[in-house]
């Protein structure tokens, strides 16, 4: 009688944690990437999904079936009940687009407390509200206080606004973020970081 492996329990690690979270605001994830910003290697997301956390999912990028990682009901439950800095959850569409990796990969590359601190669109409509003609950005990164490693001493880090486009945008979708920008977040100043997806 053929033998089953059984499925040894994971334990969520803090480099895990980080990258849960991000993952949580920004909707999918490419392998290379999970292992580039968070030292996740393939691996460790076949564990990850044996233990239920996240799932494989296909997309064509660049003209050639590829393969994202998102989280599960599981995964998000999860989440929800051990990252007190997640709130409400990146709204991904259906289908896998380069859109949410380049998300992703925008904000793994931001500083932890960066990351910590990092709003989703559903975020940003909760605290900050909706108004005609006016469309919430992906990311909305408020301005932070944080400590220099080198010096000891404290730093500001301004606001920050993301927004990822992809070749189906048009300018009324454009003006529709600026409109959010100074209207609802009340920020004259400065502009919207516009990241294109391929």
């Amino acid at each position: 009688m053929a033998r089953y492996k059984e499925n040894k329990p994971i334990r969520i690690t803090n480099n895990d944690k980080a990258f849960f979270q991000v993952l949580s605001k920004t909707g999918r994830c490419f392998a290379e990437d999970a292992n580039a910003s968070f030292n996740i290697r393939k691996s460790r997301l076949n564990s990850m999904i044996k233990n239920g956390y996240i799932e494989r999912e296909a997309i064509i990028h660049n003209h050639e079936l590829s393969y994202c990682y998102r989280l599960t009901k599981q995964g998000m439950n999860w989440v929800k009940q051990n990252i007190s800095t997640v709130n409400k959850f990146y709204k991904s569409t259906q289908l896998a687009t380069a859109h949410d990796m380049v998300l992703f990969k925008t904000l793994a590359s931001k500083p932890k407390i960066i990351q910590d601190v990092a709003m989703t669109e559903s975020d940003v409509i909760a605290q900050f509200g909706t108004l005609r003609g006016c469309s919430p950005p992906d990311l909305y990164i408020p301005s932070t206080v944080i400590i220099d490693e080198n010096t000891g001493s404290s730093v500001t880090v301004e606001s920050e606004i993301i927004e990822i486009i992809t070749k189906h945008y048009k300018s009324t979708h454009i003006q529709s973020k600026i409109n959010y920008k100074n209207r609802l977040l009340n920020q004259t100043k400065g502009g919207i970081r516009f990241i294109e997806a391929n």
